[in-house]
């Protein structure tokens, strides 16, 4: 636990980003230290990642468009109090890879924000094909879901929270199911 850890560069841990694609496919993280504040751009995009890298405690402010994507075995992610997420993706090309921090990761379960999560908006595609998602609760801090934020979420059976219909089985946005 390095105290003096503020920021994951972007791609720092992405497995396609290395020659042969598989160095960090058995990375083994257990919780990133609380000190860091920022996760740049596909950071941990393609590891192995199996559990929330971010503790109750966690100071990150800032996680980069796709820092998490297709981390295929991570189970469970925990939101910190004020996480932020790239929201203006002007610059990112591709409209339909600009965004999805989460996109993919296929056997991601359960997503927890902090009580106090002071998130905004969930952006475009932020749970996209996240196909073992089964529950998730949405901070009363929400103001914004972004365009499909849980397409692909094949396993989803419940919304808690705000925007979640009285029996919990859709979301209610702009008046609209």
């Amino acid at each position: 636990n390095n105290p003096s850890l503020r920021v994951i560069k972007k791609n720092c841990f992405n497995g396609r980003s290395l020659q042969n694609g598989q160095a960090f496919s058995k990375l083994v993280i257990e919780t990133l230290p609380d000190c860091v504040t920022t996760i740049e751009d596909y950071a941990f995009m393609y590891t192995a990642i199996v559990d929330s890298p971010f503790s109750p405690t966690s100071k990150c402010t800032f996680i980069g468009h796709q820092a998490f994507a297709e981390c295929t075995s991570l189970k469970e992610v925990f939101i910190p109090k004020d996480a932020t997420f790239v929201t203006d993706l002007s610059n990112y090309g591709d409209s339909n890879q600009k965004s999805g921090f989460f996109f993919n990761c296929q056997s991601l379960e359960r997503v927890t924000f902090h009580e106090d999560a002071q998130v905004k908006v969930l952006p475009t595609y932020m749970f996209a094909s996240c196909s073992s998602l089964k529950t998730i609760k949405i901070p009363n801090s929400v103001t914004t879901i972004g365009y499909g934020a849980f397409a692909g979420c094949s396993s989803l059976q419940e919304f808690r929270g705000k925007f979640a219909s009285e029996d919990g089985r859709c979301l209610i946005i702009d008046g609209a199911l």
